[in-house]
């Protein structure tokens, strides 16, 4: 069986969607799995953590990221809530399958 993680980052010091996918990877990784990442923003160097942007695409996902926070931020009906305008898409599906 081959399962494939899809985050942000597989950053160890963000947040905590990226270490709790690396935590499932590692772990699945350990029992045996075909386990993989498919990241934005590569951090490890593990071969099976995977980022097919170049500089360009990387470019553009953090100015979409950017512009999308402060979009967020203006239409967030309160700032203590966690909210996402999701106006972007990721393009990972395209690497999927």
């Amino acid at each position: 069986m081959k399962v494939l993680h899809v985050s942000h980052s597989d950053n160890l010091w963000g947040g905590g969607a990226a270490i709790a996918a690396y935590r499932l990877y590692r772990a699945e990784r350990e029992l045996g799995t075909d386990s993989y990442m498919l990241v934005n923003s590569k951090n490890q160097t593990e071969n099976e953590i995977l980022t097919n942007f170049n500089s360009l695409t990387q470019f553009s996902s953090r100015l979409k990221t950017s512009v999308s926070k402060r979009i967020t931020k203006l239409l967030a009906p309160d700032p203590y809530l966690p909210y996402s305008a999701n106006l972007f898409s990721s393009h990972h599906v395209q690497f999927i399958n």
